[in-house]
């Protein structure tokens, strides 16, 4: 990482004239020319990693909210402090494996005039409800302002596209940095660093963080507003499917009766199998229950109850759904980001109501 950039290394108050006689206005323009040549000043572009070649007014933060860990903000409250603002939902694994970064350039950073806004763009309905934010929230020991911004008023004035989104702003109150996705993480912190001017030790991660790994298998949505990738196989009765004989790469398929809604499938019937077949190291799912009730519910893998490769969500084989969450189905055990697993994951349902929204993958 590049050291932060410091106008005190380079300051003019350190050329020393020559001896008298001393240089006349003439010179001593001729001389500051020739300082300027030699030890030019640095700009502020050039103190940053990626920096935005035009810099603009950060849009305004103020929301109706709710405001959690915080008092309500606008923008005009984070003048003179250095800003990031971070677009995420609490079901997106991509949003999840940027908190340890975040987290850690709070603790490292609050006490030298930066802050983190969480803004909380919802994907899915049920992330707009304020109990289920607050308990992620707790679940994730986020310390920072969040502000839920269900009708994405902030998402529109910044006019953002992606989950996780960062965008950096200096004390002046201008967006100066972006990076939207996963990764660059020494990159953002070097800038961050760079508008504290700050030589302070770098940020310490109190968890290891999750990855990515190659080769892994595609976001995979269940709804029908979204959905893809469905290989469904109706039996005749309405709404009542089996699964396939063989399943095609990337494809996910149901057995028994479903209903399927716009961000959703839900089963309507006891044993109601859901079936994945993927690649990567690690498979999650947002789940969730219609009545807001308990469901449990089996993890298989390759027709066998899943054993030692059960993710942290699964015990003996079974996964209990009691909120609306990312729910981690599978772990290979690997810290590698290069190899990955193969094969079909089924959750099978005990009782109907199992709500299923998407899958994702990790290494």
């Amino acid at each position: 990482m590049r050291l932060p950039f410091s106008v005190k290394g380079t300051s003019l108050r350190n050329i020393t004239p020559h001896p008298t006689p001393g240089p006349s206005l003439k010179g001593r323009g001729v001389l500051l020319f020739l300082a300027l040549l030699l030890f030019p000043i640095p700009t502020f572009a050039a103190s940053l990693d990626g920096g935005l070649d035009k810099p603009y007014a950060a849009p305004d933060i103020a929301s109706k909210g709710p405001w959690l860990n915080s008092d309500p903000l606008t923008i005009h409250d984070l003048k003179g402090k250095v800003a990031l603002v971070d677009f995420w939902t609490y079901s997106c694994i991509n949003c999840l494996r940027t908190l340890p970064y975040l987290k850690a350039w709070q603790e490292r950073y609050k006490d030298q005039g930066f802050i983190i806004i969480g803004v909380h763009s919802p994907e899915f309905d049920f992330e707009k409800n304020t109990t289920n934010v607050e308990k992620a929230i707790n679940r994730f020991h986020i310390t920072y302002p969040v502000v839920q911004d269900n009708d994405r008023f902030i998402w529109d004035r910044f006019g953002n596209e992606y989950w996780p989104a960062h965008y950096l702003i200096d004390r002046q109150g201008r967006v100066v940095y972006t990076h939207f996705g996963e990764g660059e993480y020494d990159r953002t912190e070097h800038n961050i660093r760079a508008l504290l001017e700050t030589n302070a030790p770098l940020a310490k991660l109190e968890e290891e963080p999750a990855r990515a790994a190659y080769h892994q298998s595609l976001e995979t949505y269940l709804g029908s507003e979204r959905g893809e990738r469905a290989q469904l196989i109706p039996t005749g009765a309405p709404d009542t499917y089996k699964f396939p004989e063989e399943l095609s790469h990337d494809y996910w398929s149901l057995q028994g009766k479903w209903k399927r809604a716009d961000q959703y499938v839900e089963a309507q019937s006891s044993a109601a199998g859901l079936r994945l077949r993927f690649r990567g190291g690690k498979v999650f799912l947002v789940l969730g229950t219609a009545d807001g009730q308990p469901v449990h519910a089996r993890i298989f893998y390759d027709g066998k109850l899943v054993g030692d490769k059960a993710g942290k969500d699964v015990k003996d084989g079974f996964v209990e759904i009691k909120e609306h969450r990312l729910y981690e189905l599978f772990d290979r055990k690997s810290k590698s980001i290069f190899g990955s697993d193969e094969g079909i994951i089924e959750i099978e349902t005990e009782r109907p109501g199992l709500q299923a929204y998407a899958f994702t993958f990790g290494a």
